[in-house]
């Protein structure tokens, strides 16, 4: 018999192409995790919200644009700084809308960055390099 995990909650995040490249974006330099690393745009769900809903919230309220959450390509569990047992779901998204990004206090900077772009953006954690790469493997 196999066992369900129970999760605490969960996370979303979006891998977003555009002409060839995908959106990154930096956390705000006074963010209390990782301040001034790059990563996708994403965060938690909230109560009540499926993968794709929270998706497509959170990349309105930190990105400013409209999305489409085409299929999940990875998954990652890992425990939270408070102890919960949380697991990300990462998205290839289409855009619906021109990308005209409008950043929300959570982040200082974006960039459209390519494959080949994305080796030399620092700082990022491994785990979302590799995150972003997957992506773009799934593109072709």
């Amino acid at each position: 018999m196999d066992l369900i995990k129970q999760y605490d909650g969960f996370s979303v995040t979006a891998f977003i192409p555009w002409q060839g490249k995908a959106l990154v974006v930096q956390r705000a330099a006074d963010d209390n995790f990782l301040p001034g690393y790059w990563e996708q745009v994403g965060g938690k769900a909230d109560a009540g919200e499926s993968q794709k809903e929270a998706l497509i919230r959170e990349v309105r309220e930190e990105a400013g644009i409209e999305i489409k959450p085409m299929r999940s390509y990875h998954q990652l569990e890992y425990t939270h700084r408070d102890g919960r047992l949380m697991c990300e779901y990462a998205y290839v998204c289409e855009l619906i809308d021109d990308p005209i990004i409008k950043l929300s206090s959570e982040h200082q900077n974006y960039q459209w960055v390519s494959l080949e772009e994305l080796k030399t953006v620092s700082p990022m954690s491994d785990e979302m390099r590799g995150v972003i790469q997957r992506g773009f493997a799934r593109l072709s």
